[in-house]
């Protein structure tokens, strides 16, 4: 997996990584504060997470919140939560 971007706002606490290109088909909330958008190809096309609190989830809770995600959109959001942390570390 690979980072296209990463926007960060660190007022709001909002970010959003980009993974894939194209335009968003379609939403999957993953809970209040995740989101991720998928292209229209079927791809995961970013992460959005909505507060720095979602960054601490682990893939148990988010697993047992959402049960209709699969290994790949969990993979996902796991590997968005450590490129933001590793943003904010800097």
């Amino acid at each position: 997996m690979k980072v296209l971007n990463l926007t960060l706002d660190t007022e709001f606490q909002l970010s959003y990584v980009y993974l894939g290109s194209g335009k968003v088909d379609r939403t999957i909330e993953v809970n209040p504060s995740i989101n991720i958008d998928i292209n229209q190809n079927g791809e995961i096309f970013g992460v959005e997470f909505l507060s720095f609190s979602a960054l601490e989830m682990n893939k148990g809770l988010l697993k047992s919140e959402n049960q209709e995600l699969t290994e790949s959109e969990l993979d996902a959001v796991f590997f968005a939560q450590e490129k933001v942390r590793e943003r904010l570390a800097n």
